[in-house]
């Protein structure tokens, strides 16, 4: 004879079986103390820099070398050449033939971690460069000739390596250099002496979020003017050189966030603007000083997820060609000029990542063609140390 209370009973220990178990789960510790996990130290891919600077920084007085300035008029001021287009137009000639050993070095300095290149101006080479024993953004000067250092100086900030810290080429000009902090410090210093003129925190001041792995935008200087995009507050805005006073702010309406990519100027119809590939899409800001700071358009046409590097390439006839790795590909956007005035954007093509994809390097436009580095990268590989 079947027990009439089994099929009763048995759910019923079973239910408060797994009540009891459950408070118990939830009562106890069983994980111990959480750690942050560290970038870099896993193998996973970072989340950016753990930590965000409230402080003020405080910038030291310089410190000397005994360096000269070479006599070498030859110029590299900023990023991608005097020209912005990353091709020398000095009048030497290339070698064809190279020595079995390669070219002989002349001079090396060690620098941090990091992939941030040099600016060459008046026979000095200036490079944005990290102290890991000052925990300081450090800027330093060193002679053309022989790579002794001028002079140097710096600020506290505190980094953590993740996959290299400096990554910015300074900009020199009449007699001040600008620099591009890691994370979002951005100071001006004399050429000659390296005194701190001024220091601008774009975190702290307007809003700006570090991009993942830092940093990436250089500086610009057009019309006189530092040219830079914070996000947050302002999508891109103009700073005096000699005061560090802000005359002019775009409006952000996207509210896209700072990218690894520098802001190129670019000429369309009669009208100089400034184009930038925010976290979002790419937009066009008026450099006129009737309406500098204007959106004059925008699209999201572009955009990459993970990390946007590569700065777009101006082209001719209103063409605007980007490129990006993590699978983005690359696009060729084109300008058009509306009946009413307006700037009208679309989409030539798209290329496939298996077409071409350029993870950091930005492309070169020479002679009608476009010359870039496809993407052939590994993650997790640290940032290398710089000669």
């Amino acid at each position: 004879m079947k027990n009439p209370i089994a099929p009763v009973l048995i759910p019923c220990v079973l239910a408060g079986t797994g009540l009891a178990l459950l408070l118990w789960w939830t009562g106890a510790d069983l994980v111990g103390p959480l750690q942050a996990r560290v970038p870099g130290k896993d193998g996973a891919m970072e989340a950016g820099p753990l930590e965000v600077d409230t402080g003020v920084p405080t910038i030291g007085e310089p410190t000397p070398g005994d360096g000269k300035p070479s006599s070498i008029e030859a110029a590299w001021p900023w990023f991608r050449g005097k020209n912005l287009d990353a091709i020398g137009s000095d009048s030497v000639p290339l070698s064809r033939k190279w020595p079995a050993d390669g070219p002989p070095a002349l001079w090396s300095v060690d620098l941090g971690q990091g992939y941030a290149s040099a600016a060459v101006k008046d026979g000095c080479v200036y490079i944005l460069d990290y102290d890991e024993t000052a925990l300081a953004d450090t800027m330093r000067c060193f002679s053309l000739d022989d790579g002794k250092e001028i002079w140097r100086n710096s600020y506290p900030v505190e980094i953590v390596s993740n996959h290299g810290m400096s990554r910015t080429v300074a900009a020199v000009h009449d007699g001040r250099v600008i620099s591009f902090g890691p994370k979002c410090h951005v100071a001006c210093w004399d050429a000659k002496t390296g005194k701190a003129h001024w220091l601008l925190d774009l975190v702290r001041d307007y809003g700006a979020k570090v991009p993942t792995w830092y940093a990436g935008q250089c500086p610009l200087i057009d019309n006189g003017q530092l040219i830079i995009a914070p996000g947050g507050d302002a999508l891109v805005m103009g700073v005096d050189i000699a005061t560090g006073k802000i005359l002019w702010k775009s409006e952000n309406p996207r509210e896209w966030d700072m990218t690894h990519v520098s802001i190129v100027p670019m000429e369309f119809g009669g009208k100089r603007t400034y184009v930038y590939c925010g976290k979002g899409g790419v937009a066009g800001v008026s450099a006129d000083e009737a309406d500098a700071g204007k959106i004059l358009w925008d699209t999201t046409a572009w955009k990459i997820d993970m990390a946007t590097c590569p700065s777009p390439v101006i082209l001719p006839e209103g063409r605007i060609f980007c490129s990006g790795g993590y699978n983005s590909g690359a696009m060729m956007l084109k300008l058009t000029a509306g009946e009413d005035g307006s700037i009208n954007v679309e989409t030539l093509f798209k290329l496939k990542a298996k077409q071409f994809s350029s993870e950091q390097q930005t492309p070169v436009f020479y002679q009608g063609h476009l010359f870039g580095c496809d993407n052939a990268t590994a993650a997790g590989v640290p940032g290398p140390r710089r000669q």
